[in-house]
Parts: C-alpha cells; sequence; structure tokens
C-alpha cells in the first residue's frame, strides 16, 4: 500500500517524518486515506487505520484520536500510535489540551508549549514535558463536536506548522463523516438485526395458533384492525396473548417496517414511566444525566403497546391524551412540545368501562383508545383447540430444550382437555415445557410431567386405556380431520394446509380412517 511504501522511506532517524518528502505527497496521500476511511465499517479498525494513516505523514512523537462523551473528562481516547515512546507513557497526553479544542471547537498550535502561556498552565503539558502539539476538532456539520485528533512532541520543538495545522483539520474532517457512516451503519445493523428478530416472532404466534370459532373472530378482527391506522383496545385475562395480538395489527399494517416498541404502565414508579415514554431533559430530576428520548420519540412512525394501560396513573393518562388528541409530546423538564407519529395499541385485563365508572380511569382517554376493541377469549372458551395447540407449544419446546422426546400421551390430552386452564394460554405453554424438561430422552409425554393442579382435573378411571391405544388416536384423528373439512366445507386443499398436510397425505388419511 502507498501508506505503508511512503511510512518506510519518510522517516527521519529520530523516528519523525520528513516534512519535505511529505508536503510534496501528503495531499495526494490525504485522497488515497479518504477512500480507504468511506470503506471501512468497523468504528475500531476505522480508528486504527486513521492513525496508522497519521502517523505515516505527520512529524510526530505521537497520534490519537479522542471522542467526545458525558463522562466528567469529557472525552475518551479510543486509539493511540507513537514513536519511540515507553510503553508506560504512550498515554502521557496532555487532558486539558484535548479538552480546550472539543469545547471550543478551535485548533490548538503551539511551537513550545512550556513557554505557550495558553498551555503551559496545564499541569500534564509540564509533568510530561511535553514540547510540539498540535490539536484540531473532529466535527460533523449534523453531529456538531465529535472529538479531537491530537499530535505532540516531546523532544523537538516548532515541530508542527500551519500548514500541519490545515492538513490535520481537513483530515479530521474526513475523519468526521468516516465516523457518522460507522455509526450509521452500525444503527442501521442493529435495527435490521431487530426487524428480523421481530418478523420472525410473527410467524411464532403460538398463542394465537386456533381453528375454533372464537378465534377465527379473532383474526377477522386483527386483519380488520390492521387495515386502519386507529387506536386499538385489546382486553382479557392475564395470559391470553394480548401482546402478540397487538403485534399481529402491527405486521400486517402499513407501519411494519418502523418500530414496534412496548412498555408496561404497572412496571414503573410514576415518575419513571413517565420518563421512559416521553423522555427527559438533562437535569430534569435526580438521576437525569444527560437527555433521555422516550419510547414515543424512539417508535416515530412505528406503533407503541401499553400494556396494563388500566393501571397508568392519572398525569400519565393526561399525556396520553395529547398524544391522540394532537399528536405531540413533551419530554420531562422541557417546555416545547415535538411531534410524534406513532399508533396505540392498549391492553388490559381489567373492564375499562368498569374503571371509567369506578373514576379510575379517564373517560375521554377511555373513548379514544377504545375506537376497535378486542376481546382476547380466555382459553376455557375454546378447550376444543387445546390438542392443536399443545402440539404446537410441543414443538417449539422441543427445539427449544434441544430434547428429543415424544409426543402427547392419550392421557396427557385428556388431562390438558379437562383443565379449565385459568392462567390460559401462558400456563399451558408453561405445563408444555415442564413436561418437555421432565421427560426422558425419547419418551413420550405422559400424564404425570404435568404440575399436580392438572393432575387433579383428570377423572377417577382410567377411561383411556380402555381399550388399544391405537383405536383411541385414531378416533381423535376422525374427530379432528372431520371438524377441519366441515369448516373448510369439503376443500381438500383448504383442510390440507389448516392441518399442516399435503393433499396426498390427507388423501391417505381420509381412505385410511374411513372418512367419506
Amino acid at each position: 500500500m502507498l501508506l505503508n511504501q511512503l511510512g518506510e522511506s519518510s522517516h527521519r532517524e529520530d523516528g519523525v517524518p520528513n516534512s519535505e518528502i511529505l508536503s510534496v505527497d501528503r495531499w495526494r496521500l490525504l485522497y488515497d486515506v479518504s477512500r480507504e476511511l468511506t470503506t471501512e465499517r468497523d468504528v475500531k479498525v476505522l480508528l486504527d487505520r486513521i492513525l496508522d494513516n497519521l502517523l505515516a505523514v505527520y512529524p510526530a512523537e505521537r497520534v490519537l484520536v479522542a471522542i467526545k462523551n458525558e463522562t466528567p473528562r469529557g472525552f475518551v481516547v479510543d486509539a493511540v500510535r507513537h514513536h519511540n515512546v515507553e510503553a508506560d507513557d504512550a498515554e502521557a497526553l496532555s487532558q486539558g489540551v484535548i479538552h480546550r479544542v472539543i469545547e471550543t471547537n478551535e485548533p490548538v498550535l503551539s511551537m513550545d508549549a512550556q513557554i505557550d502561556d495558553r498551555l503551559n498552565r496545564y499541569q500534564s503539558v509540564i509533568d510530561y514535558h511535553i514540547r510540539s502539539v498540535l490539536s484540531v476538532p473532529i466535527f460533523h456539520l449534523n453531529e456538531g463536536v465529535m472529538g479531537a485528533l491530537y499530535v505532540d512532541h516531546r523532544g523537538i520543538g516548532n515541530a508542527f506548522s500551519q500548514a500541519d495545522q490545515t492538513f490535520l483539520q481537513a483530515f479530521a474532517n474526513l475523519v468526521g463523516v468516516a465516523l457518522v457512516n460507522a455509526m450509521m451503519y452500525e444503527q442501521l445493523k442493529e435495527k435490521a438485526q431487530y426487524l428480523q428478530q421481530e418478523v420472525e416472532r410473527r410467524y411464532q404466534l403460538g398463542e394465537l395458533f386456533g381453528q375454533s370459532d372464537a378465534m377465527q373472530a379473532i383474526y377477522r378482527l386483527i386483519d380488520r384492525a390492521a387495515r386502519s391506522d386507529i387506536p386499538v383496545l385489546v382486553q382479557g385475562e392475564t395470559g391470553t396473548g394480548k401482546e402478540l395480538a397487538a403485534r399481529a395489527i402491527h405486521y400486517n399494517s402499513t407501519r411494519k417496517d418502523q418500530w414496534f416498541l412496548s412498555q408496561n404502565c404497572a412496571a414503573l414508579s410514576p415518575q419513571l414511566l413517565q420518563s421512559e415514554l416521553f423522555g427527559h431533559k438533562k437535569g430534569a430530576f435526580t438521576g437525569a444525566n444527560e437527555d433521555h428520548i422516550g419510547v414515543f420519540e424512539a417508535a416515530d412512525g412505528g406503533t407503541v403497546f401499553l400494556d396494563e394501560i388500566g393501571d397508568a396513573p392519572p398525569q400519565l393518562q393526561r399525556s396520553l391524551l395529547r398524544v391522540l388528541q394532537e399528536g405531540e409530546i413533551r419530554r420531562v423538564g422541557e417546555i416545547e412540545d415535538r411531534a410524534v407519529d406513532v399508533r396505540i395499541i392498549a391492553a388490559t385485563n381489567r373492564d375499562l368501562k368498569q374503571e371509567v365508572e369506578n373514576g379510575f380511569f379517564r373517560e375521554d382517554l377511555y373513548y379514544r383508545l377504545h375506537v376497535i376493541q378486542i376481546d382476547m377469549p380466555p382459553l376455557r372458551e375454546y378447550l376444543e383447540d387445546v390438542p392443536l395447540l399443545a402440539e404446537h407449544l410441543l414443538i417449539r419446546a422441543k427445539e427449544e430444550a434441544n430434547k428429543s422426546v415424544g409426543w402427547l400421551t392419550v392421557g396427557a390430552m385428556r388431562a390438558l382437555t379437562s383443565h379449565n386452564w385459568p392462567g390460559n394460554v401462558r400456563e399451558l405453554e408453561n405445563e408444555i415445557r415442564r413436561a418437555v424438561a421432565l421427560a426422558e430422552e425419547e419418551g413420550d409425554i405422559t400424564p404425570d410431567l404435568f404440575s399436580e393442579s392438572i393432575g387433579h382435573t383428570m377423572p377417577d378411571a382410567p377411561v383411556e386405556y380402555q381399550g388399544r391405544l391405537q383405536d383411541h388416536v385414531q378416533e381423535y384423528e376422525r374427530r379432528l380431520i372431520r371438524d377441519a373439512l366441515e369448516k373448510c366445507e369439503g376443500n381438500i386443499t383448504h383442510t390440507a394446509r389448516e392441518l399442516g398436510m399435503t393433499r396426498v397425505g390427507l388423501h391417505k388419511k381420509i381412505n385410511r380412517l374411513g372418512l367419506r
């Protein structure tokens, strides 16, 4: 590479680059460096490359990149390169000079810092015997001052000139663009990973799996809600899949490529909840050490899911009403409003209308939220879906546990369909996970692997063992296929898709089981 060739041929015996040689090639080299910096996406590799390039073309004993941050020091040294400097002295830099450059956004050039009245008041300049020093701000039009480039020499004075400052500032401007590009790349990669995970979760809606009339009605409501952009209120008992319904609405809507962010309104104190949702200004309250972007700003263009909305404190209810009415939020500690474009989906396990009548929830907010209302049914109201749902959850549990176990026995299935499921689908999922964890390798899931509450619902007589197991399994299959055929109005293709089978496989099952 050009940089390495130049670095090998352009240094004096004392390790300092030859300025006469570099003055000829420096600007041509800057062009070559610019191509390297704009193609690198890893920030750490980028910073290391910056310093290697600088040390190759600069009459310096040491070069470093300082990145601005919110610590008391005001910056962090991300990378250092040096000539003829002991390892213990590698970071013996002038913090005062770097801090001055970052705070003022002005360069500092000194021919001899030991006698320079601007710099010899810095203890680090005296302690480390720094003589020649040059530092320029790393500035970006959108980001402001991002840090500083710093070069120095402790052995000689007059190591740097005004021309060196001009070049270093041009280099720093290039670095600013490169750093912003790298950070934007990291943010985009992070968002892409997030969206990929969310899309994958969209197709893993085990808790919304079912063919019963109750669940078919929910699917139709979700589909209609997804076509609009108005608020949705999802009500239902704990464990019925309220958040899954909200995600299904979001990922089938026009906002599907934007953020879906959720917040539990019962999980934080009123002050922290207000801050988490709306953000806060630095110094707004004790512990607010920096500006904070809230959920509504972060999800701009997307969807905000507010779980346990019935527990929202009065102040939050007022703020939410403003978001719904005006599309504006105000950070804690600020006086100006900020426009946001978010869709709100709220959920509660309470009767929100009753909460309004009891004076615990604002009536105007209630009517704003429940433009579309979805009532998630408890599992006991569609027990006919338990066998299919249990099998679906079992497949997922086995994959998560990376364990090879069998399937649910007839007795296990009878136990599951006899329980009233006060914890709904979440309780069923936990029971399946427990059974997989306790089951022997290659062993089937039997009733004794469930918790005591499930076992207590089993009939006293072992009805499932009257006759051959195969006969019970076949009768169970007949009922499932017959019900699916009825729901699909006899359409074999649709029935096979509903049952997760091929058309050929379904035909064979129908013939073997004697179904018409």
